[in-house]
């Protein structure tokens, strides 16, 4: 049975989805409060973001209109895997909804804090103080993984990147200056992407990412290249990662 064009309209449904729930808050918000236009952020930061943003995006509408453009950057993974990164991809959705209601009319485009800026700590902001970071983050992956496509997958792990390193401090460092000793006690019980006692799980859940899905598959190519069949027929009989478990009798 071919599963991929399931997996496409599943693809499409996760992210028209989120691009709905995204669209309907931010309008709500652009309606009711103030608005920062992108170019205050600087050059710098919007020469970033669409640097990095426009591959992204450009090559998750790529696959939704024709999967074999993207054909280029498939890989192949097990349908387990790729059904497992659809059920977290939908799970993203009601999450996302969630982030966006907590924080209201405060949604910004940019990471400049508005005049009227509440601090937000109740919903998923008591644990984490960038939940739609994080959230946006794992949807990308899941889309990456149901895909089967390795480039979705590396701008999304590169746009989390930038993220973590150029915008959430510059964000933070304008939250410190309009919040004060509040924000900084907030950020004294918080994580910044992840609650803090899920961190080290969650770069160690990240590292076997990498592991299965960039390095394995490269050692293997050259496992297969000095031993040829052999290895294949290694490979048959048992598991990547775990022992491979035959319901046979």
């Amino acid at each position: 049975m071919n599963d991929q064009p399931l997996f496409r309209w599943i693809f499409i449904a996760i992210f028209v989805i989120a691009l709905f729930i995204s669209g309907y808050f931010r309008r709500k918000a652009r309606q009711s409060g103030e608005v920062i236009p992108r170019a205050r952020e600087g050059r710098l930061i919007l020469a970033g973001r669409i640097l990095f943003a426009a591959p992204l995006y450009l090559s998750v509408f790529a696959y939704m209109l024709n999967p074999n453009w993207m054909a280029w950057s498939w890989v192949s993974l097990p349908t387990w895997l790729r059904w497992l990164a659809a059920v977290v991809g939908l799970a993203t959705l009601p999450l996302i909804y969630w982030v966006f209601r907590s924080i209201g009319h405060n949604i910004s485009e940019t990471f400049l804090t508005k005049e009227n800026h509440a601090l937000v700590t109740h919903g998923p902001y008591r644990w984490v103080r960038h939940p739609l970071y994080t959230l946006a983050t794992v949807a990308f992956v899941s889309l990456s993984l149901v895909a089967a496509n390795w480039f979705i997958l590396a701008m999304a792990l590169l746009a989390i990147l930038v993220l973590a390193l150029v915008v959430i401090p510059r964000e933070e460092a304008r939250l410190i200056l309009k919040f004060g000793q509040a924000y900084r006690e907030y950020q004294q019980r918080t994580g910044r992407l992840v609650p803090r006692n899920w961190f080290i799980l969650a770069m160690a859940l990240l590292a076997i990412l990498v592991l299965a899905l960039v390095v394995i598959p490269r050692e293997e190519a050259r496992l297969i290249l000095k031993f040829g069949q052999a290895y294949r027929e290694y490979q048959q009989r048992t598991g990547r990662l775990v022992p491979r478990l035959s319901l046979r009798r």
